[in-house]
């Protein structure tokens, strides 16, 4: 009996254990990429100001506070925002535009990066030079 539990307690250490060696793996691998602690940080800051936009709106809606105090409040919070987005587009690394590809079959412009097949009707697409 009481080996049964040490088999059974491996097992169910092994399938508790197996999603985090994965998921490990594939971050050693490169197969998984990582947000920057920056880039989470900015993006939290951005979403706080956003709902204090939201805020100040539904308080003008509810005539707690004027037009004009509406103006000066989220003034800096615009102002900060933008700052946030323009830090944003500097630490997100470029996107590379995929080449658009023509269906010789249906001549459906396909703009999926590195796609064989057209989506639309299912022919080959022809190669890229490179």
């Amino acid at each position: 009996m009481d080996f049964l539990l040490i088999v059974y307690s491996c097992m169910l250490l092994g399938i508790l254990l197996a999603p985090f060696l994965i998921l490990q793996k594939k971050i050693a691998s490169g197969n998984l990429q990582q947000t920057s602690s920056q880039q989470m940080l900015l993006q939290q800051r951005k979403k706080l100001l956003l709902d204090n936009l939201k805020d100040l709106k539904i308080e003008k809606d509810t005539g707690k506070i004027s037009e004009t105090e509406l103006l000066e409040l989220s003034g800096s919070i615009v102002a900060e925002l933008k700052e946030i987005d323009a830090e944003l587009k500097e630490t997100i690394p470029a996107i590379e535009v995929a080449q658009e590809l023509i269906c010789t079959r249906c001549g459906y412009s396909v703009k999926i990066p590195k796609a064989k097949y057209c989506p639309m009707c299912g022919a080959a697409l022809p190669k890229l030079e490179a």
